[in-house]
């Protein structure tokens, strides 16, 4: 979608032997033909749009998250991935907070966006502490929105072999008394 546009001048010559003049058509005749045009008869297109001002020319709309991203559970170690999609003019720039801290591609989160539009911020390994609010703000000239979510990271048992703490020692006792 856009606006372009073209102007030119259109020069009538008279049928029959040439007189090497070339016609010129008479102001009465270019103001009806101004007059027909759609378009405002007191300036030319190519006016108009160098008058026009970016804002004019660029309708602007505030994001629209037309896929939320939905609150997630998932075990340790797992993959954790929030999906959404959201659309504007211009098309706005996507930032992440995990409980109001920014987050930005690292080794373990990574934010990706498809050639439909969608875009996944995919967490792996989740951990426990990747537990808590998840918010998206998608923002533009024409305005901001946000998406808030949570993540429940559940802990695994951690199991550890028996270990001795102190070594065992010999002790010498008489039969009867507490050791």
């Amino acid at each position: 979608k856009g606006n372009a546009i073209c102007s030119g001048k259109l020069f009538i010559e008279p049928i029959g032997a040439p007189t090497g003049h070339t016609y010129l058509p008479t102001t009465e005749i270019m103001r009806r033909m101004r007059s027909v045009s759609p378009r405002s008869p007191s300036r030319s297109p190519a006016r108009r749009l160098e008058d026009t001002d970016e804002t004019q020319l660029e309708r602007l709309y505030k994001p629209v998250f037309v896929l939320k991203p939905t609150s997630f559970k998932c075990s340790e170690g797992q993959t954790a991935r929030f999906d959404l999609k959201v659309v504007g003019r211009p098309m706005p720039e996507t930032l992440w907070f995990h409980n109001g801290r920014q987050i930005v591609n690292d080794y373990t989160h990574k934010i990706v966006v498809k050639e439909d539009g969608i875009q996944s911020l995919i967490i792996v390994p989740a951990l426990p502490l990747d537990s808590g609010e998840w918010t998206v703000v998608a923002q533009n000239r024409a305005g901001k929105s946000s998406v808030s979510m949570t993540l429940s990271v559940e802990a695994k048992e951690h199991l550890l072999r028996p270990q001795f703490v102190e070594k065992l020692k010999n002790v010498s006792v008489k039969e009867g008394a507490p050791v």
